[in-house]
């Protein structure tokens, strides 16, 4: 046997002295001064005091045991940590007569205790605090002891001083929140949380799994296989059971291989700086796990079998299994959380998760680099979603999301070499979405012809494809469109220079660009084509006009109003088919044109009046210059003239078409009140309904006995050197 003699011996936190026992002779420590130190730091090493272990023949009998001589002692004997006599005895140590003595007692038989700390005394050191009940008489904590804590403790911090082995722990606690620190729990006790409230493990221990029923429990670390063998609640291989309304709140920097397996509606809350790497797959079928906090939680690479993830706050990061599929679980809601997806570079993803965001919810997606994602989306909330490489495919039903999709990037390969490309390949579309393109993306239709809600921000769109914008809304067209576009819904699109280099169809509501200098064409090479129904308004540069019948096209100067007039520039040929209408505004100093290379006029000239102007003898209005072909049989629709004054449209049917104000009544001039007339009756297409013959100022109460279908229908009436045309609504 030996031992340690010295004058000065100090103990700092964490030191151990390991002293032998043979048979019952132990070995010395003799000290003419000892110091022992202690911290009483919240986190940190799993020792704060040092510790006293004996090794050996340690099952000593009960009895009083001197360990050495000491002759001063600077700190309290009763912080030194005793470890290797095993659970089955009392042990503590005593000085007295300048010896240091090790008590042996004998543990009384395991039974049922409640915890009954105080604030002064709140220390669980088996065999010696006194700080529980047996029924209701005081008792220290005994090998096997199956341990309750619950609200009628006055003390809710719980000390472990030493290892301590119950047979089990449980917390029946709604209104006390517990806090467990110090030393562990060992012999694999299993650990059961009932109640409401919440118990927080700062201490690493080695108990057995884990069932958390109700309430919040809290830990600083949970163990791997990968260097932390053992955390809060034991070693990799034990359990840990959520059930539902409970919760789990991961307080540290940990990566785990115990298993998680949850049922019902589930919580991990994350805090922030804090993290969590789950590498078991989290189980539980039918299951709902929401994450909150601002911390960070990554799922791994095994398949998860909870139905549904809703994210609250932080960052989720997700990874692929060994079939490439993404673990996300099927469904995933996004109340105002972001995920990171899974990234491969070598092989595509598969993602078959189905997105949310609710109404009043924002969401945040970054896709991986080469991924195919085919789940739906639907919600009405805000959507960030960003592509993370050229590779990187959205293919999911969304057409039922109705909020705002910001579609963005952010590259996710190494090398960076290629530029993100935001490809969406559903052609059920986003119809009732709101695409807002951020700077410098670029979305792809690959070819297919997609609907949107409503479009904005500052980017561009690009394919083969069309772009069909249904916003029943006036707005401008602010991203960049390098694709086939297609306008419906009866608002207005106003169009810019530069923002448009495709096709252009409007086939509802009104299309409207102001581009003075005529000299820079406002959709490229490319056609615009107005359909039934639908107008355009405005004054610049365009390749090809084709206006079809129902359709109206204004040459004006104002993206504001209908009342300036204004120059439509064609590079190729306008072609104004029979039924369409083309309405010139002219005044005193000028009037609408048309200034083209080519012109078939087979629609209806409509000439209005500007504000203000009265026409007067020998005012003349070029409505058209044309410098190649022109051809067509046009109709027109003329205001009326003062009496005396007559339209003379004689020099329309050329290429330079003149409208002109004569006083020759072979013109087409106003019709006396009580005139007799003959009425000719026309769809606004140009196919002839009726006629009849009426006073003039009957011409439209006669009208409507004929019997028409409602609708819009057009009288030109004729007095025998006269005539007049009227525009007239049959309800």
């Amino acid at each position: 046997m030996g031992g340690i003699t010295a004058s000065t011996l100090k103990l700092g936190f964490g030191s151990r002295v390991v002293l032998d026992i043979n048979g019952t002779t132990i070995d010395q420590l003799n000290a003419d001064a000892l110091t022992i130190e202690t911290k009483s730091w919240q986190y940190g090493p799993k020792y704060k005091a040092p510790i006293l272990q004996f090794a050996g023949d340690v099952n000593l009998p009960a009895g009083t045991y001197v360990l050495g001589a000491i002759g001063n002692i600077t700190g309290k004997i009763e912080d030194l940590i005793i470890e290797g006599l095993g659970t089955q005895v009392k042990s503590s140590l005593l000085y007295e007569d300048g010896k240091l003595k090790l008590v042996i007692e004998t543990m009384r038989e395991a039974g049922t205790i409640t915890w009954n700390g105080t604030s002064s005394n709140n220390t669980w050191e088996q065999a010696v605090s006194e700080n529980f009940l047996i029924g209701e008489n005081s008792t220290y904590s005994a090998n096997g002891d199956d341990v309750i804590f619950d609200d009628n403790a006055t003390s809710v911090v719980v000390n472990i001083k030493g290892a301590v082995s119950p047979k089990s722990v449980t917390f029946n606690n709604d209104s006390k929140a517990y806090t467990v620190k110090g030393d562990s729990i060992v012999g694999g006790a299993p650990i059961t949380k009932n109640g409401s409230g919440k118990v927080t493990f700062n201490n690493w221990n080695h108990t057995g799994a884990t069932t958390i029923n109700g309430g919040t429990v809290s830990v600083v670390m949970l163990a791997n296989n990968s260097g932390q063998d053992y955390g809060s609640l034991g070693n990799a291989k034990q359990s840990i059971t959520l059930n539902s309304g409970a919760t789990l709140q991961t307080n540290g920097i940990m990566i785990t291989d115990q298993q998680l397996t949850v049922s019902g509606e589930v919580t991990i809350d994350v805090p922030a700086s804090k993290s969590v790497i789950f590498n078991k797959a989290i189980k539980g079928s039918g299951a709902i796990v929401t994450k909150t906090g601002t911390g960070s939680m990554e799922i791994g690479t095994q398949t998860n079998t909870f139905s549904k993830l809703i994210v609250k706050g932080g960052t989720v990061v997700s990874n692929y299994n060994s079939s490439f599929a993404e673990t996300l679980p099927a469904t995933v809601e996004f109340q105002n959380g972001t995920i990171w997806g899974a990234n491969n570079e070598g092989t595509n993803v598969n993602t078959t998760t189905k997105f949310i965001v609710p109404s009043g919810k924002t969401g945040t997606f970054y896709a991986g680099f080469r991924s195919t994602y085919t789940g739906t989306l639907t919600g009405a909330g805000t959507f960030n979603i960003y592509t993370g490489g050229v590779r990187c495919y959205f293919d999911g039903d969304w057409s039922a999301f109705e909020g705002t999709i910001n579609a963005g990037k952010e590259n996710r390969q190494n090398k960076k070499t290629y530029d993100p490309s935001w490809a969406f390949r559903n052609t059920k579309g986003l119809p009732k979405a709101t695409l807002n393109v951020q700077a410098e993306v670029g979305v792809s239709n690959e070819g297919k012809n997609i609907q949107l809600g409503a479009l904005k921000g500052s980017g561009s769109l690009n394919g083969s494809g069309q772009y069909i914008i249904l916003d029943d809304k006036n707005y401008s067209l602010t991203p960049t469109v390098n694709s086939p576009l297609v306008k419906r819904g009866a608002g207005k699109m106003t169009l810019s220079v530069n923002k448009l280099n495709g096709a252009l169809t409007v086939e509802e509501g009104t299309v409207t660009f102001n581009q003075p200098g005529l000299n820079t064409a406002i959709n490229g090479t490319n056609t615009i084509t107005v359909k039934s129904g639908a107008r355009v308004v405005g004054q610049g540069l365009v390749n090809a006009l084709v206006v079809q019948k129902g359709a109206e096209v204004t040459p004006c100067g104002s993206t504001l109003n209908e009342t300036t007039a204004g120059t439509i520039k064609c590079s190729n040929t306008i072609n104004v088919n029979e039924g369409a209408t083309v309405n010139f505004i002219v005044g005193s100093t000028k009037n609408s044109m048309l200034d083209t290379k080519n012109l078939t006029m087979n629609g209806i000239v409509n000439v209005i009046l500007a504000a203000g102007y009265q026409p007067k003898l020998g005012d003349s209005f070029t409505l058209w210059t044309v410098s190649g072909t022109y051809s067509g049989q046009l109709k027109w629709l003329l205001p009326v003239l003062p009496d005396g004054l007559y339209w003379d449209v004689s020099g329309l049917e050329a290429k330079t078409g003149v409208l002109k104000v004569t006083d020759d009544p072979t013109g087409i001039g106003q019709i006396a009140v009580g005139a007799e007339v003959n009425c000719e009756v026309f769809t606004l297409s140009g196919a002839q309904v009726t006629t009849f013959n009426a006073t003039k100022a009957q011409a439209v109460a006669e009208l409507n006995k004929q019997g028409l279908r409602a609708g819009t229908f057009i009288i030109k009436m004729r007095d025998g050197q006269r005539s007049e045309v009227k525009k007239v609504v049959v309800k």
